[in-house]
């Protein structure tokens, strides 16, 4: 102030003006580096948001591996069900679900025309698998008498009738304590401790063939008659041979097959035998 002598805020450097707050440098210094933090904050941000959705899509990848795998498995061990159940509850790509999903519908359809021990699954604390026979065995042989005939004159009811025959022959082995060793086509291949049971068993065979309803249109079959009592619906002929034989676990479905004379022998007795034989 003239003739005081003091000077203005402006000129003291001891005296703040209140015009100008001491931050005002700093503030100046923190606009300086807001874009750098901002654009900082923003590479950290997307970039973590980039990172959490390709660890995301991965687990999304490998879930799918592993229920890719899980049904694979079972389609191999031809646990229909259990393939069902993960393809139900993990979802996969469309292509893959749309390819599993077809396997497991062929595999259905294919099921009364495969061996039943395929489809057998036990609880192992439960049940027991019936060990193979070893040593000496007798060899079971079938086949249904003119089925390729049969098969061209009326497909759909043989059709039908072939999915009886072999619930009717897999119940007998069953009744006998057989081991079902394989199917080709409509013959079956089956082994048993001893003789008396092979032979039961195609007994018991015969005799329920020919109780069976089948379909009408199997008549059209000469090799097929409705003689009440005598004939009726399809006829298998049977041939048994015991002695030893030669074993070898399959790889693929885990069940034994047999070799030898023993099992050459059965396949010429069930050759050479007629309808109901």
């Amino acid at each position: 102030i003239e003739g005081v002598g003091l000077k203005t805020y402006g000129e003291r450097k001891d005296v703040v003006d209140c015009d100008r707050p001491p931050c005002a440098q700093g503030t100046a210094a923190l606009f300086t580096y807001v874009p750098v933090m901002f654009i900082f904050y923003m590479d950290f941000y997307f970039t973590r948001g980039f990172a959490n959705a390709v660890l995301s899509e991965q687990s999304k990848i490998l879930n799918s591996i592993k229920a890719a795998e899980s049904i694979a498995k079972s389609l191999a061990a031809f646990d229909l069900d259990a393939a069902e159940t993960t393809l139900l509850q993990i979802p996969l790509p469309q292509s893959l679900h749309d390819a599993f999903s077809e396997i497991l519908e062929n595999l259905r359809s294919y099921k009364p025309f495969l061996p039943v021990a395929l489809f057998e699954h036990h609880d192992e604390k439960t049940q027991t698998r019936r060990p193979a026979p070893q040593g000496e065995v007798a060899i079971v042989f079938t086949d249904i008498v003119g089925s390729t005939s049969t098969w061209e004159l009326c497909p759909d009811a043989m059709r039908k009738s072939l999915h009886i025959h072999n619930k009717v022959l897999r119940c007998c082995i069953k009744e006998y304590d057989g081991y079902e060793v394989k199917t080709i086509g409509d013959a079956f291949m089956v082994a048993f401790d001893n003789p008396e049971e092979g032979c039961r068993f195609g007994l018991l065979a015969q005799k329920m063939l020919l109780e069976e309803a089948w379909p009408p249109e199997l008549s059209l079959s000469p090799r097929c008659p409705q003689i009440k009592g005598t004939w009726n619906g399809i006829n298998i002929r049977v041939g048994v041979h015991y002695g030893e034989v030669d074993t070898e676990p399959n790889p693929v479905t885990g069940r034994y097959d047999y070799f030898g004379s023993n099992v050459n022998m059965a396949s010429r007795i069930e050759s050479a035998g007629a309808a109901g034989d």
